[in-house]
């Protein structure tokens, strides 16, 4: 690493306040702006710091980027769109730029109107988004109370490119009643009538596009008690995507609490714990690529009809705990769905909790079915 990328400054030394009533917005962009030159950390030590529009990293050059918080440094937005947003700006849409994201908490209770007022909004706001970066490292954060998203990160580049080398991890996050869900097909984008805004935000983790992502450890919880309203999904794979490990997440309260589409493959989720919805797993299968069979394994699901006790609206229709629908694919034979364990009101064989396209060969072997 170069004398540069070692280079740490604080948002405190660009005046930013902490103290949760000073607009610490342009302090924090004027730190942001600083580093993403060079290279380096930007630091928040403890505090609690108010922003009123976004915070920007706008990558010219393939440096890394740091953002590190001490415990305590939580970020209050009182705008509502992209908290934080990383972009390369590269036209060619190739990737570069590293960000890590660690020991910081963004909390979205502060802004001006109460969560649940936003439901049903064609747009939710995103705690982290990032596009076209090589390497991402969000680790040990907090995400909470956000009408959206808490992190998106997004490749634009056709993953059949060999000269790709990318790489994610998101791990040890917990994401606290971060949700949003638009039901209503006829809900139009006020600014274009004629773009129908549906299903199309309200995630913990969104991956597009890279391959060999690592999603692991992180504790991505809507609370419906509180919420009374599904997130779209806890964790999502999409466009691409391939090879990608899922393991050991905790997720609660989703419209389908793990979603994959338009996907290559090849992806392991193994020792997850999906609650509080009967979809767990819910794949759209839409191309018709290279075989690359999944395995899910030793995933652990449970459904106690929050549904009717919460009143909730859901999206998808027909509704079962591993589900792989859409066009006909060979993407997904051979695929591996062994060691799981379904758990919801009478319940009695764990073949019918899997709803399966007749053409494709699954290996089915050692799931359950336990009743509450």
């Amino acid at each position: 690493m170069s004398a540069q990328s070692d280079r740490e400054v604080s948002v405190k030394s660009y005046g930013a306040k902490g103290d949760g009533n000073t607009d610490d917005t342009r302090s924090i962009q004027s730190a942001l702006d600083a580093i993403i030159r060079t290279g380096g950390t930007v630091y928040f030590p403890a505090g609690d710091y108010k922003i009123s529009n976004n915070l920007y990293l706008y990558y010219a050059s393939d440096v890394p980027v740091k953002l590190r918080g001490d415990a305590g440094a939580t970020i209050y937005p009182n705008a509502k769109r992209y908290y934080i947003y990383c972009n390369n700006g590269d036209k060619s849409k190739k990737p570069f730029g590293s960000l890590t994201v660690e020991g910081l908490k963004i909390d979205g209770s502060r802004l001006p109107k109460p969560q649940a007022a936003y439901y049903d909004d064609p747009s939710g706001a995103y705690g982290i988004f990032t596009t076209n970066l090589k390497n991402i490292k969000i680790v040990n954060n907090t995400f909470a109370n956000i009408y959206g998203s808490a992190i998106w990160v997004v490749l634009m580049k056709d993953i059949n490119d060999s000269s790709l080398e990318t790489s994610v991890t998101i791990s040890n996050n917990k994401i606290l009643n971060c949700w949003g869900l638009n039901p209503t097909k006829d809900f139009y984008d006020p600014k274009d009538k004629s773009k129908f805004a549906y299903d199309n935000y309200g995630d913990g983790i969104a991956v597009w596009g890279y391959r060999n992502a690592v999603i692991d450890n992180n504790y991505i919880y809507n609370d419906l008690a509180k919420t009374r309203h599904f997130g779209r999904a806890g964790i999502v794979l999409e466009n691409d995507c391939a090879n990608s490990k899922i393991t050991n997440n905790t997720i609660n309260g989703y419209d389908r609490n793990i979603h994959i589409e338009t996907d290559k493959g090849g992806h392991l989720i193994t020792n997850n714990k999906l609650s509080g919805s009967n979809v767990g797993i819910y794949f759209w299968l839409s191309n018709d690529w290279a075989t690359n069979s999944t395995t899910i394994k030793d995933n652990q699901f449970s459904y106690n009809d929050e549904i009717a006790k919460y009143n909730l609206k859901t999206i998808v229709g027909d509704r079962k705990f591993i589900m792989l629908t859409g066009k006909p694919t060979t993407t997904y034979q051979g695929t591996n769905i062994t060691g799981n364990t379904f758990a919801a009101k009478n319940v009695t064989d764990a073949n019918q909790m899997m709803t399966l396209p007749a053409n494709l060969k699954v290996n089915r072997s050692s799931n359950q079915a336990r009743r509450f």
